[in-house]
Formats: structure tokens, sequence, C-alpha cells
């Protein structure tokens, strides 16, 4: 993104009234530790480093919409 990165992003989301409160897994190649301490921060709600397995992101987008529909 030309102006502003993924964490500038996420945080403009979390301040939305409407899209406050999404999911949101980030996937990230870079280094593990600043990634995990940034989706602490922003209240991510799960995270895939990359290269990543496209049925291990398949079953955490499986897992959050699940307990989504639980919470309905």
């Amino acid at each position: 993104m030309p102006e502003i990165d993924g964490w500038e992003f996420i945080a403009n989301l979390r301040t939305s009234l409407v899209y406050g409160n999404i999911p949101i897994i980030v996937l990230s190649g870079s280094d593990q530790q600043q990634v995990e301490d940034e989706c602490e921060k922003y209240g991510i709600t799960d995270y895939l480093p990359k290269p990543f397995d496209p049925k291990m992101l398949l079953n955490k987008i499986t897992h959050v919409l699940e307990g989504k529909l639980a919470v309905q």
C-alpha cells in the first residue's frame, strides 16, 4: 500500500464503528516476534507466517467463522 502500511490500515479499521470488531488474520513474512507483538496490540484474531500453507489458512478462516456463527 503506497500511503500507509498494513498496521496503520488495521489501526484505522479498529476505530471504525462498523468494521472495528471484524476478525483479522494476518499473513506476514516479517520477524515473527514483531508480528506477534503487533497482532496482540491490534487485537488480531490469528496470524500465519509466510510462506503459508493454504490448507492452514482455510482451517483458520473456518475456525473464525464457526466461532462467529456460534455467538449469533
